[in-house]
């Protein structure tokens, strides 16, 4: 039974043979440096999640906090609002870019759509060479659902495989909030040639994103503090998106 009192314990690590063995100087004292570092960043040790935009950040947050409540304190999520900070993948670049040039410690992590605006700003980013070991560049995982996907543009509606051109975070909410009142799926609107790879970038309007992120807050809200069953589908997107967050760092 989960009382809901944290164990707690002393973890000890010997470092002597590193010592003894010259890989680590005698005047290393890691547990002293390591309880400087904590008491002067309150988020230190924390994983850095950068997104496209506030949107994305509240969605993932309230993904995280109904699959994995448990994970909250290891995130530190980019607050847009306090910081007044453009959204969009060529912004989320720049925002790297910066991060990286200010000799940011922590680990980071930066996940953008998996669109095709997302795939021409990270173009240039991918050429210049490896990002610094505590830095993880992500897409949104491709999804089953959107393999055959309903869509609007030139040709009409038709059914396409969105990942990797059009697919927000939206459309990882779940086709319970997907379906629109008359059952059928919130379409892809295709709306222009993104340049730099020459591929058609698409989206949901703006009128269907702000419904979707309204009723994705509504069902955050109704499943909050209930364990999700492992055969709820409609939680299936988030799930993988969360999975490639906790395992950014597992080849590390």
């Amino acid at each position: 039974m989960d009382s809901g009192v944290r164990a707690q314990g002393i973890v000890s690590f010997n470092f002597s043979e590193l010592v003894t063995n010259g890989y680590w100087p005698r005047s290393v004292s890691p547990c002293v440096d390591a309880e400087e570092m904590l008491s002067g960043d309150p988020t230190a040790g924390r994983l850095v999640l950068l997104t496209e935009g506030r949107s994305d950040r509240r969605a993932l947050e309230g993904g995280l906090s109904v699959l994995m409540p448990h994970m909250m304190e290891y995130f530190s999520f980019f607050d847009f609002d306090l910081s007044s900070s453009e959204g969009g993948a060529p912004a989320l670049v720049r925002m790297i870019r910066a991060f990286i040039g200010a000799g940011i410690k922590n680990r980071v992590v930066a996940i953008f759509d998996n669109d095709s605006a997302a795939k021409g700003a990270l173009g240039p980013l991918r050429r210049q060479g490896p990002l610094p070991r505590n830095f993880r560049v992500l897409q949104l995982p491709p999804l089953p659902l959107l393999r055959s996907y309903p869509t609007e543009g030139p040709s009409g509606t038709v059914r396409e495989n969105v990942n990797g051109r059009a697919a927000s975070i939206e459309l990882y909410f779940g086709e319970d909030v997907l379906r629109r009142s008359d059952g059928s799926l919130t379409p892809v609107q295709w709306s222009a040639v993104e340049g730099g790879i020459r591929a058609w970038q698409g989206a949901v309007t703006d009128t269907d994103k702000a419904r979707l992120q309204r009723a994705f807050a509504d069902k955050v809200e109704r499943w909050r503090g209930k364990a999700v069953p492992l055969d709820e589908r409609t939680w299936d997107g988030m799930r993988r998106i969360i999975r490639s967050l906790t395992r950014a760092f597992a080849d590390a």
